[in-house]
């Protein structure tokens, strides 16, 4: 048997799907962190491992669960869930995405409505709403659940895609700092 590996910190949660993540773990963390942020609107959104799906359909499903309205963006890169968060006004965002892992890992990360990774202290709060199994489930409501637009999904990409070019730029040309304020 394969030894289960699950890392949780406040970056996040990951492990290796099937062998200490999977879909029962990321729906507990979803609904903690649901139940953590009491309800309100959260942004989803993955990359194209093949486990991705999978996670993002119970992620969505613990989220509705405990009174959130869900926001997904579908297949993206992770600062766009980031950027998302604060161009929606949401209270938070998950992004499903081991980053630089395997792909045979995936991982939950969390961020809170600056678009950030949560605080230490909310990581704690996470994890105690965990532990008790303190979930906050709700009425189902099918208007908690919003599937992002192409124009919507557009406008947030367009942010983002500026972004990544003013950062390139500072970081190419860091006399260009000293000329817009936007590139500051």
């Amino acid at each position: 048997m394969k030894k289960k590996t699950l890392i949780a910190t406040t970056s996040g949660v990951r492990g290796i799907v099937g062998a200490g993540l999977d879909v029962e773990v990321a729906t507990a963390y979803a609904a903690a962190f649901g139940s953590m942020l009491k309800g309100g609107k959260i942004v989803i959104g993955r990359d194209s491992r093949p486990s991705g799906k999978i996670f993002n359909q119970s992620v969505t499903a613990a989220l509705v669960s405990v009174g959130c309205n869900v926001v997904e963006l579908g297949i993206v890169p992770t600062p766009t869930v980031e950027i998302a968060v604060k161009k929606l006004r949401a209270v938070g965002g998950i992004c499903i995405t081991a980053s630089h892992n395997p792909s045979q890992w995936n991982a939950l990360k969390f961020f809170n409505d600056h678009g950030e990774f949560i605080t230490p202290a909310q990581f704690n709060k996470l994890q105690t709403i965990l532990a008790g199994k303190n979930f906050a489930f709700k009425k189902y409501s099918a208007a908690s659940f919003i599937f992002v637009s192409f124009k919507q999904q557009y406008a947030v990409f367009e942010y983002a895609f500026i972004l990544r070019k003013c950062f390139f730029a500072l970081s190419y040309f860091p006399f260009l700092s000293n000329f817009s304020p936007f590139l500051r």
